[in-house]
């Protein structure tokens, strides 16, 4: 199961991505803010697969490369879709600060940090946690917004919902990794079961999410 688990995910990120590509193209869901999260989709699958030909394929520490490029990539282009979905003032110029703090963490890590050869993780730390509040910034003003919140056929509720989820299972096990390490070379089952699990409640909300929407 170990073997396969980075393939299990980049399975359901293909799945993901080609039932959000039929629903925009085809079936023409969405507006046009939430379509870009299709680009996203993509991206996202593209990094992951090279990171998994490089790292289990290969065995190189290419994939770092590769996940570091993600995470650069992935955070700022979450943060800045929800700051366009953002309505409240308080709120975009709060998620605005978060964007440009995270792109001064970026520059520092490239500058100073083993970028080619080791996981940057501390800032992916900081990244989820921006996140987190910027999802958290979005459910908000949705429970206090004036509009009917349909959640079934809401493209950005189920996208969040996987997303806090994700995250909030990530950052601990980011946060605890030289502890966990030790234990993961004895028995690395639960750690890739967890990552396995995750991956599959993000990527079902994405699915969900482009299924459920309506037309715009």
């Amino acid at each position: 199961m170990l073997d396969y688990t980075p393939i299990l995910i980049n399975s359901f990120e293909l799945i993901a991505s080609l039932i959000a590509t039929y629903m925009v193209a085809i079936k023409k869901v969405g507006s046009k803010t939430e379509n870009y999260f299709l680009i996203f989709l993509w991206i996202t699958f593209l990094c992951d697969s090279l990171g998994t030909f490089f790292g289990y394929v290969l065995e190189t520490e290419e994939n770092y490369i590769v996940l570091n490029i993600y995470t650069i990539i992935s955070i700022p282009f979450l943060l800045f879709w929800y700051r366009a979905l953002q309505k409240n003032k308080i709120l975009k110029a709060t998620t605005l600060f978060f964007i440009i703090i995270f792109l001064i963490f970026i520059i520092y890590n490239i500058l100073y940090l083993e970028f080619k050869s080791e996981y940057l993780s501390i800032l992916f730390l900081f990244g989820a946690i921006f996140l987190v509040i910027s999802i958290c910034f979005y459910f908000i003003e949705q429970l206090f917004s004036d509009t009917v919140f349909k959640v079934k056929h809401n493209m950005v509720f189920w996208i969040s919902l996987g997303q806090i989820i994700f995250y909030l299972g990530m950052i601990p096990m980011i946060s605890l990794n030289k502890y966990i390490m030790p234990f993961l070379k004895i028995d690395p089952v639960i750690y890739f079961v967890i990552l396995l699990v995750l991956n599959i409640i993000l990527y079902t909300s994405y699915i969900l999410a482009f299924l459920w929407n309506e037309k715009k």
